[in-house]
């Protein structure tokens, strides 16, 4: 919604200078009061590292430059995170006000992305983690399987390996009580002779 909003102004700006003006600014105040906790922490991040002019500011004027729709408690949130992952360093001064100023931690953090980039980082490792789980009991349900076929098998072939030493059994025994019956046809045969 918020895309096809800002493409409509893009349109209309084209046609009307004056308008566009306008519509720059509401789309900026759009975008900006829509954020994410990510997209505000980066833009927190951002904002104390590009700050050169004083170089440390206190929460009230980070309030006062962030241009976003933000609570102080929020804000005092923010900071305290950005302070406890060392991306900001936080100063108590004489006053007891805490004053932030970068660190340069921080400054290589937003350089590789900041917050959003480390989102979407351990989304892919958590979707590759889920993937490596379900792979894994897959192969292992397969192990099972295949281990339940091969015992099946085993059992039919053991108890297949007792039908052929039966038939062995009985064959030998009609082999002797053949060769036997061969011998007294043998010496019936020498008698009659």
């Amino acid at each position: 919604m918020l895309r096809t909003s800002i493409f409509i102004v893009e349109q209309r700006r084209s046609k009307n200078p004056a308008l566009a003006v306008v519509a720059n600014a509401v789309c900026n105040a759009l975008i900006l009061y829509l954020m994410t906790n990510i997209e505000k922490i980066d833009k927190v991040l951002d904002l104390i590292i590009k700050c050169e002019q004083p170089p440390k500011m206190n929460s009230t004027q980070i309030k006062e430059k962030l241009r976003i729709e933000i609570s102080t408690k929020e804000l005092i949130e923010i900071l305290d995170k950005l302070d406890k992952d060392k991306y900001v360093i936080k100063e108590i001064q004489g006053d007891n006000i805490a004053y932030y100023f970068s660190s340069f931690e921080g400054r290589l953090f937003l350089q590789t992305g900041g917050y959003k980039s480390l989102l979407k980082s351990n989304l892919i490792k958590s979707r590759n983690n889920r993937i490596m789980t379900i792979i894994t009991i897959t192969n292992l349900i397969a192990i099972i399987v295949l281990t339940f076929l091969n015992y099946r098998a085993t059992d039919k072939a053991n108890d297949n390996k007792e039908e052929i030493l039966k038939l062995n059994t009985k064959i030998k025994s009609l082999t002797i009580s053949n060769d036997s019956l061969m011998n007294k046809m043998k010496i019936d045969s020498l008698y009659r002779k």
